[in-house]
């Protein structure tokens, strides 16, 4: 049986993740905003759930329609048969988003769905299921968008860029998620050498690891949304696993040099590798990037420098250095190279002092970044 789904993402990311969707074979898909829409069946579902990188959400449509009064949000909540996709036993949570429509308040139409679900099963059954807002089994979205509610039911339970490597974490992670978009839009398919000269907790570089090693993000984890419904098909699920475990290459063509000049965030770097199973592809390594030096005669240089969110008098003259000396260790010690800077500061990025080949906007959550692109090659054009 065919079902509608949407994989969300960060925003400007959407591109990307309809890439790796058409690569899996699923190719009906429509870009939305902070996602991507597609259709297939619930095997597809586990696929999608295993190998997505940049998604964070695979949400399965249970229900759409007009929605402009709380008794047809009610009513059109209610006529979805929640008894046939969870057991009374388990617990759930409503979270609602609602914009330019006349119900205008999130917390309101949560509340109005959770009575509906609850009296759904009431009716089957004579009783209702428990609500777990913290740690629910069943998660059900509800988006009301110009009066059209549209109700999902999660399909991942927690969001897919917790991987299961990443325990420890250094200052301002980057999401798993996003670190795959970056390194997808920098065109890396492992088949370059690839640098990270401050790579704090190691996220670019594990994710690289694992583009590299084509090793599905689904398989570090223990559980998925999609195990807890009723429908949940044991062997359709352990053919996915079975699928993805036998794709997956022990070796990688060109290293991966991760380096720090915290000894902390290395050691965390490779804890983290370890737990992914990726730390023969890494070379980890504590450094000052100013110190650094190119592997090869070309390649790839990926990094995420700390940005702030704005400059203050306490930090300003800090990055302001930092920045500069980036621009001079990628014009100096990089030539040959692609160089992809991310950062949510422009005034930072223009002390860079390089002329950059391509600008991509891109969300770190609800602040606005900007991935960099230098081509650094002799004469490399300096602002």
């Amino acid at each position: 049986m065919e079902h509608n789904f949407f994989a969300t993402c960060a925003k400007g990311t959407e591109s990307v993740l309809t890439d790796e969707l058409h690569a899996l074979g699923l190719t009906r898909t429509t870009c939305g905003i902070g996602g991507v829409y597609f259709t297939g069946d619930m095997n597809d579902c586990y696929k999608a759930n295993m190998w997505l990188r940049t998604a964070a959400r695979v949400l399965l449509e249970l229900g759409r329609f007009p929605a402009q009064t709380p008794a047809s949000l009610y009513k059109g909540a209610k006529a979805i048969v929640w008894g046939d996709l969870f057991r009374l036993n388990q617990t759930f949570a409503v979270f609602a988003n609602v914009r330019d429509s006349l119900i205008d308040h999130s917390g309101f139409t949560a509340l109005k769905v959770k009575d509906a679900i609850a009296d759904s099963f009431r009716t089957m059954y004579g009783r209702r299921p428990n609500v777990d807002t913290k740690d629910p089994d069943i998660r059900v979205y509800v988006r009301i968008y110009k009066d059209e509610c549209v109700i999902n039911l999660d399909t991942s339970g927690e969001s897919l860029h917790k991987r299961g490597y990443r325990l420890e974490k250094g200052e301002a992670p980057l999401r798993e998620t996003l670190a795959a978009a970056i390194l997808y839009l920098a065109g890396y398919d492992g088949k370059a050498v690839l640098c990270d000269f401050m790579c704090g907790s190691g996220t670019i570089a594990i994710e690289a690891a694992m583009i590299a090693m084509n090793v599905a993000p689904g398989l570090l984890r223990k559980n998925f949304g999609f195990q807890r419904l009723i429908s949940f098909n044991k062997r359709a699920w352990r053919r996915v696993v079975d699928d993805a475990t036998a794709k997956r290459r022990h070796k990688v063509l060109y290293y991966i040099y991760a380096s720090d000049i915290s000894k902390k965030n290395i050691e965390i770097t490779k804890s983290n590798a370890r737990r992914a199973d990726v730390r023969s592809a890494i070379d980890i390594s504590v450094g000052d990037f100013k110190d650094t030096v190119k592997q090869s005669d070309t390649g790839l240089l990926i990094s995420n420098p700390p940005y702030g969110e704005r400059l203050d008098a306490d930090q300003d003259e800090k990055l302001i250095e930092l920045y500069k000396t980036i621009g001079d260790t990628l014009k100096n010690g990089y030539t040959g190279y692609d160089a992809y800077i991310f950062s949510g500061n422009p005034e930072l990025v223009k002390k860079i002092g390089l002329k950059a080949a391509k600008k991509t906007p891109l969300y770190n959550g609800a602040i606005e970044c900007r991935l960099m692109k230098y081509e650094l090659y002799e004469g490399t054009v300096v602002k």
